[in-house]
């Protein structure tokens, strides 16, 4: 979308200039040719009429300026008339030609054309037959025609205005969906009234000011409220919650201000039924929108001062507000979770990533808040946002489970803890309130997996035994970490619910093995030494992770169709156990070390032997045996491990490994030992961190 601003007195002015101009050029070429032929019978310049006729290149350049003046004029023309605020602007959709047609047609006749969709919808919701008295289109036909121009901004902004603005708007949009549900027999109205206020609200449009109007109609407490507020959250809603359209990030973050403080109607209307989530909650609309604009739930939960800095006060002001809203259908509380998702995406962001930051540190803390653990466990959903929080908070997890503090989270301490255990305490509080949540559990087990693969330690790119060594030593304490916290967690709600159904012990203890499932899912496709292998679940190193790791994600990754699919899929991840992680993790450092040259005496395996088989399957399904090392063309030993190592695999490289062993020197024995020593007390020291400990 291209907006064009006017500045009506600069380019009026130009546009009068250039005609002037164009003017004294024409007179004086036409004085000259006057000169040079009545003068003289045969003019003294022979070029004098292909210089200066009325078809000389002159005349077509002074007729071309002429055009250029006029086009200029009829954009200032057309812009005053679709403008009544005195901001004079035109749209054009992008890659059309900046030209008065274009002009005139994106602008004056989509206006125009806004106003006659309007009536016409009115008139046939309202015939007996459902088609317009004018034009005999019916409520289909109109509202196609309505879908083609919702994305420009003059043919929504106009719409909206020819309602009679915000209070106007949500009324006829409530009258319309009623009657076109009644005559068509489903809701294709919402869909378009939606897009076109999301097309109104953009930030180069009046996001601002039509925030304000919303605002102050859903705020108006009179008999009709309640039907005011159904409609504001069914279009800010729209069909899909998740993917419908995305709204201005300033309308959002002002809308959002206007409403955070406005309680429920009073009265109930027919038309706001309870068929959406907090269809009577003033802000649950705004949230739903605002979690599908990152930008939007950044700016809005991490408010700034006058000097761009994070104001913290107001900030906490906001949190203590959303926290603290008790509507009792709950609309928004399950939102403001999934804007704190949201809001997490950005903290590599160069602009928002301060206060991306800064809301996922609250989001942590409200994770972490013994207050809101029974709201927990009563919202899944908000569990699964939280954990997409958290996978975005990877690299602080990743540095606890190591020892370090996560620092940068700048974590408020759990109560009664000293300032630096604290805010540790606060990050294994929040992980232990949602690892229960078998999705939650695969999301940021997998997050933090391809945190300690990919992102982490890439500094130099170096490779040397100790670099494998703090690698696979950190990945294991990831793992470690994580999977402690989930079985206390796991243990804790056994404890608790001693006397439940056997069958909900049991899918709950099953629970715990998912940290290992997803973890080894991430880790051990990264860690695919040879081929490089594909980036799993979609993750990109750096960058913000926006959505929950279901069990199909991951079954969807296993099964993915390139030539490493059948090689994932022999591997049964939902019965991974925490000692076969570390078993694996033991395998991949013995692989990526011997590879690298840098365990003295250790050599490959001859590549093709029988021992190191594995199933695997060809592009067809069909089963075929490949090697975890082969021959290449130059019959060299090269690594071709499988994406996830199998249990046979593993079992084979720890013979290969063992064999070295017997037949390398004490250096070659000491390599291996100081792999499986770092890794095995990197375990230890994680498991013992994710201890959790009782507030004072």
């Amino acid at each position: 979308m291209v907006l064009v601003t006017i500045d009506s007195g600069k380019v009026g002015a130009f546009a009068e200039g250039l005609d002037e101009w164009v003017e004294s050029v024409r007179s004086q070429r036409k004085n000259v040719h006057s000169v040079l032929t009545t003068w003289w019978t045969t003019p003294p310049v022979p070029e004098t009429e292909t210089y200066l006729s009325e078809t000389s290149q002159i005349e077509l350049s002074s007729v071309s300026l002429n055009e250029i003046a006029k086009g200029l004029k009829d954009r200032l023309e057309f812009a005053v008339q679709k403008n009544s605020d005195g901001k004079y602007t035109y749209y054009l959709p992008e890659d059309v030609e900046d030209n008065p047609e274009n002009v005139k047609k994106y602008n004056i006749d989509a206006k125009d054309k806004a106003e006659k969709d309007c009536d016409e919808l009115g008139e046939a919701t309202s015939s007996k037959d459902g088609r317009s008295q004018r034009t005999g289109r019916s409520v289909d036909e109109i509202l196609e025609d309505m879908k083609a121009n919702e994305n420009n901004p003059i043919y929504a902004d106009s719409y909206i205005s020819y309602c009679g603005g915000a209070e106007g708007y949500l009324k006829y949009y409530n009258l319309m969906k009623n009657s076109v549900v009644r005559i068509t027999g489903n809701d294709s109205a919402t869909p378009r009234f939606s897009r076109m206020l999301a097309t109104a609200t953009q930030d180069e449009g009046r996001g601002r000011e039509l925030a304000q109007q919303f605002g102050e109609a859903a705020k108006k407490e009179d008999h009709e409220q309640d039907s005011r507020v159904g409609a504001l959250n069914r279009l800010l809603r729209s069909e899909d919650a998740a993917n419908g359209p995305r709204f201005g990030t300033t309308f959002l973050v002002d809308l959002g201000g206007i409403l955070e403080d406005c309680p429920l109607p009073t009265e109930r209307t027919m038309d706001n039924p309870n068929d959406i989530p907090g269809a009577h909650d003033p802000l649950s609309g705004v949230m739903c929108a605002m979690a599908r604009n990152p930008e939007a739930s950044a700016k809005y939960l991490a408010p700034t001062d006058e000097s761009g800095n994070i104001n913290e006060e107001a900030g906490k002001s906001r949190w203590n507000k959303l926290k603290n809203r008790t509507h009792r259908d709950d609309g928004s509380i399950f939102e403001f979770t999934d804007v704190m998702r949201s809001a997490s995406t950005l903290r590599n962001d160069p602009t928002l990533g301060a206060r991306s930051t800064w809301a996922s540190a609250r989001a942590v803390e409200y994770a972490a808040s013994p207050e809101n653990a029974q709201l927990l466990d009563k919202h899944p959903e908000m569990k699964k946002n939280l954990s997409v929080v958290l996978a975005n908070c990877r690299k602080e997890i990743h540095e606890i489970a190591n020892g370090g503090s996560g620092k940068d989270l700048n974590l408020t301490p759990i109560g009664g803890m000293d300032e630096t255990d604290g805010k540790k305490e606060t990050m294994k509080a929040a992980l232990y309130n949602i690892m229960d949540d078998e999705d939650a559990a695969r999301t940021v087990s997998a997050a933090v997996a391809f945190y300690g693969k990919e992102e982490a330690g890439k500094a130099d790119g170096s490779v040397s035994l100790e670099r494998i060594q703090a690698k696979y030593g950190e990945l294991s304490a990831d793992h470690a970490f994580l999977s402690k916290i989930a079985q206390q967690r796991v243990d804790d709600i056994n404890a608790k619910n001693e006397k439940e159904a056997a069958e909900h012990k049991a899918a709950v203890k099953s629970s715990a093995n998912l940290v290992s499932g997803a973890f080894f899912v991430v880790a051990g496709a990264a860690a695919t030494v040879a081929t490089g292998g594909n980036v799993p679940l979609g993750f990109t190193a750096g960058a913000g992770i926006a959505q929950v790791v279901t069990n199909e994600t991951i079954n969807a990754y296993m099964d993915e169709p390139d030539s490493e699919s059948g090689k994932r899929k022999n591997v049964d991840v939902q019965s991974l156990t925490p000692e076969k992680i570390v078993d694996r993790m033991q395998s991949q450092a013995y692989v990526e070390a011997a590879q690298a040259g840098v365990i003295p005496g250790a050599e490959l395996p001859t590549g093709g032997d029988e021992q190191l088989k594995y199933k695997s399957e060809d592009g067809q399904g069909n089963v075929i045996w490949d090697y975890w090392v082969k021959k290449d063309a130059d019959g060299r030993n090269v690594v071709n491990l499988p994406p996830i190592i199998t249990s046979e695999v593993s079992e084979s490289v720890h013979d290969w490994k063992n064999d070295a062993v017997k037949k390398g020197s004490p250096e070659t024995q000491k390599a291996f030992t100081d792999i499986d020593n770092t890794i095995g007390t990197n375990v230890k020291a994680a498991e013992d961190r994710a201890t959790m400990r009782k507030p004072a």
